[in-house]
């Protein structure tokens, strides 16, 4: 009943297309969904293992180990490093809360350090500024696709003796000078959140080709809990309504339809209701619906398996689009405002966002609002996805300048964005 009203609804008042930042699984077959239907209520450990050789293979000779987020992946690091109270950790302050969290959750002291305008990544000079001898982990976050001057950092690390992880979180598939992000460092984290490049709604990894930390972290992970039966098929409930609606065709109607949906939970006041989110540890409260950190569970294997068999495609078509974007920018005189990390050889670029901040972003935001959910703009803010002051955090106004300036202009487009929405778009902004 819900679908149908909505559907009129959308038909009468929403008849353009809209471009969001999630990319919904539209290719499922009914055979694809009977399955994963029938792995949410089980945990098969080879898909999983699967999945992990294959998601190694697209990054380079190591392994992987997955987590039902990356933030667990994370966090699991720290407690295998023996990171704690008396140890700082090096943090881009242009990161999200649960990246935060996790170092808060060891004890450990976060030093916040600032980006490279350039790039939106990790500074190298500002992680100079901050390494001491209680450093014990640099984490080098590479931003929507663009690698951060990792060489830089990767060098800082070894003549410090610090142990170097990478952010790959918003990144995959992209080189430096020839080599894939993740290889640079000691380890390196991806998400597979439905966010991220390789969508699995929620889902992480680490990566890393020492062989004698994959063997400890997998041991740990072995021994830790799956998500609860009600929560898997929470996700795969969600995941399905993302299947319909987020496409260009239909992303208008994903507010309407989860608006309505409240609605009528709120008439069944004795129905329980189970978030499919992993939303709970944003706000340093600790999560009470699922263990943290958690197994993968081999549902989202499977789906991670049918995401990476349409990597080479999708990783093609992101470049495809950045590209056409560069050149429509070139055309309309808006280039300059463009990061120059873009038009740097030496990088070959997978976008997960094309991204850019410049001084009337707010403008810019608004203008576009009727073509793209701007409501999902990454990063307004030094720290994202929470309601907790920034300064329960660590994080003190005025500590990473760049990031605060370039935080409130942010505009961001999503990869879908083909010619004459670039068109459109461009000609709006510079109108």
């Amino acid at each position: 009943m819900i679908a149908r009203l909505f559907n009129a609804i959308h038909s009468y008042f929403f008849r353009d297309e809209f471009l969001g930042f999630i990319e919904g699984h539209g290719y499922l077959t009914e055979s694809d969904q009977v399955i994963i239907q029938d792995l949410v209520k089980s945990q098969d450990n080879e898909l999983v293992e699967q999945f992990e050789r294959k998601f190694a293979a697209e990054i380079g000779r190591g392994e992987c180990v997955s987590f039902t987020a990356g933030r667990m992946a994370f966090y699991s690091l720290l407690l295998q490093e023996k990171i704690g109270h008396g140890d700082e950790v090096i943090l881009t302050g242009y990161t999200c809360s649960v990246m935060a969290d996790a170092i808060i959750r060891t004890g450990a002291t976060i030093r916040y350090a600032d980006i490279d305008k350039e790039t939106f990544g990790t500074s190298a000079d500002s992680v100079k500024q901050l390494v001491g001898r209680k450093t014990r982990m640099i984490v080098a976050q590479h931003s929507f696709g663009i690698p951060c001057d990792i060489e830089r950092i990767v060098q800082l690390a070894q003549d410090n003796d610090i142990f170097l992880l990478e952010d790959c979180a918003i990144s995959f598939g992209s080189l430096s000078n020839g080599k894939k992000l993740g290889n640079f460092g000691n380890a390196a984290i991806f998400s597979t959140d439905h966010s991220k490049p390789i969508n699995t709604f929620t889902g992480g990894l680490l990566y890393s080709t020492d062989d004698n930390l994959i063997t400890a972290i997998k041991s740990f992970r072995d021994d830790i809990p799956e998500l609860p039966q009600g929560k898997r098929q929470a996700i795969w409930n969600r995941i399905l309504e993302e299947k319909e609606y987020c496409c260009k065709q239909n992303y208008k109607k994903l507010p309407l339809y989860d608006f309505l949906k409240s609605i009528t939970r709120r008439l069944s006041p004795g129905r329980r209701v189970i978030s499919p989110y992993l939303d709970e540890d944003q706000d340093l409260e600790g999560s009470s619906t699922y263990p943290y950190p958690a197994r993968f569970p081999s549902f989202l294997a499977y789906l991670g398996l049918l995401e990476l068999a349409n990597w080479a495609d999708k990783s093609r078509s992101r470049r495809d689009s950045l590209q056409k974007f560069l050149k429509i920018s070139k055309k309309h005189g808006f280039s300059a405002h463009l990061p120059a990390a873009y038009f740097d050889n030496s990088l070959s670029i997978v976008p997960l966002r094309i991204v850019w901040s410049q001084g009337w972003g707010t403008d810019i935001r608004q203008k576009i609002s009727k073509l793209v959910d701007i409501s999902q703009t990454w990063f307004l803010d030094p720290i994202i996805s929470t309601r907790t002051p920034l300064e329960d955090f660590g994080y003190k106004r005025g500590a990473c300048p760049v990031s605060e300036k370039l935080c409130i202009n942010m505009v961001n487009l999503p990869v879908t964005i083909k010619g004459s929405s670039a068109e459109k778009i461009v000609s709006l902004i510079v109108e």
